[in-house]
Order: structure tokens, then C-alpha cells, then sequence
């Protein structure tokens, strides 16, 4: 089967003369603290409750996670031709879709947000590490598959879409008792692509898909799969607007003589951006692309052994994710099904079980999973998953 960055079982297959058409899809959003009832409010609606705030603020720690990542991939496998005249070297082409997004926060930071500022009155509210990172891409791919090992390379063209990111490295907010001379320290910077434009940049970049097969116990083998997953640099033609600040600033209220007339505090955003120590420039800019790394053991779906492990470690190294830790087992029930479970921990959450089921009939293979079963079903889970595979040879 097909390589996919979720907890589906990637499983090895040592056929060769066939082509082969799949497709993945995915979408997750989780989070370290916030819990399924206060997420669900801002994808659904509805009222944001005191109560509901209560339960997400409680399981805050100093520094807090939330992460989504929605992505999809077609892709075709031609392992009949031969490429460069090449018996062992099959044709790749592919196209994906990828949105992804995270952010850091501090438990002030989300107090101050929700609950407003008379709780703070008279304390320091820390702001430090917050950071939030948010990309949609688009990509075509062309690439060599070695029939025998199934490892592949792929050269992928992106559109970018969007990019929005921003931090404060040092930040912190000061309201005296009374209310007046509050003050904010802050260091840090936003940046956001420029236009309305579907294409606001472009890039180059590989998909990497090696596998290795290695002495497990004296009666069978097992497969090591290592994958990166887009790669890549891209240049934001359309240019970025980027504002950096590095101040302090004190407030005590407008008097009226500055908020109305020719010479009010609006009337000019360049002298604004001075007073507050505020730089804006707008340039075309270079980023690096959300890359997925991830190494584990794969199933073996030849394996006369129903049961099977696997077990692996996933990174995002550009976003606020935690190194992903997973462990499963994967059952075959017969010539038709496998059910599995697995465990993981870290990404943009803490602790999650997942499930799947994959089914194969005759020239077809579906596969339907959940990164996060506990949260599909219930309110104080930390997240929601839901990932399927639909493969077809032939």
C-alpha cells in the first residue's frame, strides 16, 4: 500500500508489474489544553460559556499547543513502463493539496483573551513564546518509483496560497490597580502575504519515500520506511507585509483634541507606526515549506503472522509540534480485513488512541482511520481526526 503521514498502517507489497492509482485524505485539529467543547464553538457556533472556558483554562500549563492540518493527495503509479530504459524504474505523478496551521501560547495569553483584563489588574501578564504559523499550499509532482523496494523520489512544483505567522520573543502586559498608566513590553514581528491572488508565490521541492528491509527475528524480516513530505523553498512573489516591533509602551487615555480634527492619533499611519516603534516593509520574501519527516516500521502485508507491530516518530520541524511518538498493532482478520490499534503522543496534542480499519477487495483497498477516537466521540476529548485511503490497481 501507499505511503500516508497519518497512522494508517503503511503496509510493503512486493508486486511490480501493475499501475496504481490512490488517494489520501485527512483532516485533524488538536491541542494540548483546549478541550473538544471549546474548539467546537468556534467550528460550529454557539455560546461560549464561563464554565466551558473553565474546563479548557484549568488543564493549561505555562506554554500551550493548537494545531490543525487538513491535506489530500492523488496520486498514480506506473510500475509497467520502464523508465530510461530501466527494468527496476517505474513513473510517479502526483498532486496534492495542504493546509496547515499551529500556534503557542501562554496561559496568560489565553486568559487575557477570554476572560478580559480585571483579573490581571495589579499583575503582570506574560506573553512570551506565544507564535502561530499558517500555510495552504498546492502541488504537482513528477517521479521515479523503484518497483523493487517501492522507494521513490518525487520533484514537486507548489502554488502558495497563504502564509500568515508572527511571535513575540519577549512580551508582557502591565495594568496597574485603578486602571490608568497601563504598559506593554513586546518584541516580535507579523507577516502576512499580500493580495487576494489564488497564487501569491511559488516553489520547488522533493518528496522522499525510502524503504529498508532488515533482520527482525530468526523467522522474518521487517520494512523501515523513512519520509519527507514537502521539502521545499518558496519565494512570495506577490510580496509580504511584514511588521516588526521591539517597545514599550505606556497608555493613559486620549485626550479629545486627539481623536478628532485634521491631526488626530489616525490621521497618519506612518507617524503611528513611528510613535510606537512599530517598522513596516513590504517585500517579496523566502520561506521554507511545512515539512513532514517521519521514520517507522510498516506492515508487511505478506507476513503469514496476523499480528504485526509498528512503530515510528513524526516531525514538523517549521511549526509548533511536538515530535509525535506512535506504537500499533495490526490485525489480519482474513483476506479482506485488518483492523489495528495504535497509541501516540506529542503533535500538536498529548496522548490520543486511534483506530482504523482497511478492507481489500479484489483490485481495491479502502482504509478509514481516527488519530484520536476519544475525541470523536466525546466533549472533553483534546481534538478530532478522521483519515481514509482509497487505493485501486490494475
Amino acid at each position: 500500500m501507499s505511503y500516508s503521514q497519518q497512522l494508517l498502517p503503511i503496509q510493503y507489497d512486493t508486486l511490480s508489474n501493475y499501475n496504481e492509482i490512490i488517494l489520501n485524505g485527512s483532516g485533524e485539529y488538536s491541542s494540548t489544553a483546549m478541550r473538544n467543547e471549546f474548539m467546537g464553538k468556534f467550528i460550529n457556533g454557539g455560546y461560549l460559556s464561563t464554565e466551558i472556558k473553565d474546563h479548557s483554562f484549568k488543564k493549561m500549563n505555562g506554554l500551550n499547543i493548537t494545531g490543525f492540518d487538513v491535506n489530500s493527495e492523488l496520486e498514480y503509479r506506473n510500475l509497467k513502463v520502464n523508465l530510461f530504459k530501466k527494468s527496476n524504474i517505474g513513473l510517479i505523478i502526483k498532486t496534492g493539496y495542504t493546509s496547515i496551521g499551529s500556534m503557542t501560547y501562554s496561559k496568560d495569553a489565553f486568559g487575557l483573551t477570554f476572560y478580559g483584563n480585571e483579573q490581571y489588574i495589579d499583575k503582570t501578564v506574560n506573553l512570551t513564546g506565544t507564535e502561530f504559523k499558517f500555510s495552504t499550499f498546492q502541488k504537482i509532482g513528477l517521479g521515479i518509483i523503484f518497483k523493487k523496494s517501492k522507494s521513490s523520489i518525487c520533484f514537486n512544483y507548489f502554488n502558495l496560497q497563504n502564509n500568515v505567522q508572527g511571535s513575540i520573543i519577549d512580551g508582557a502586559f502591565y495594568q496597574p490597580n485603578g486602571g490608568f498608566n497601563d504598559s506593554l513590553k513586546i518584541n516580535g514581528d507579523f507577516s502576512s502575504s499580500n493580495g487576494a491572488k489564488f497564487n501569491k508565490g511559488y516553489g520547488f521541492g522533493i518528496d522522499l519515500d525510502l524503504k529498508l528491509k532488515i533482520d527482525w527475528t530468526k523467522e522474518q524480516n521487517a520494512y523501515i520506511q523513512f519520509v519527507v513530505k514537502n521539502l521545499g523553498l518558496a519565494t512570495i512573489s506577490s510580496g509580504a507585509t511584514t511588521y516588526t516591533f521591539d517597545s514599550t509602551y505606556h497608555y493613559s487615555g486620549f485626550k479629545l483634541n486627539q481623536l478628532i480634527g485634521e491631526n488626530n492619533v489616525f490621521s497618519d499611519t506612518t507617524q503611528i507606526y513611528s510613535q510606537l516603534g512599530i517598522q513596516k516593509s513590504i517585500q517579496r520574501s523566502n520561506l521554507f515549506l511545512p515539512v513532514m519527516l517521519q521514520v517507522g516500521k510498516i506492515v508487511d502485508q505478506y507476513q503469514l503472522r496476523k499480528l504485526q507491530s509498528f512503530f515510528g516518530i513524526r516531525m514538523f520541524p517549521t511549526m509548533s509540534y511536538i515530535p509525535l511518538v506512535y506504537a500499533g498493532a495490526n490485525y489480519k482478520l482474513n483476506q479482506v480485513f485488518d483492523f489495528g490499534l495504535q497509541e501516540s503522543y506529542g503533535g500538536f496534542a498529548n496522548f490520543r488512541t486511534g483506530l482504523y480499519v482497511n478492507a481489500k477487495i479484489k483490485k481495491w483497498v479502502f482504509g478509514i482511520a481516527s488519530e484520536n477516537i476519544i475525541g470523536a466521540f466525546n466533549k472533553n476529548g483534546n481534538g478530532k481526526s478522521l483519515i481514509f485511503r482509497l487505493q485501486c490497481r490494475f
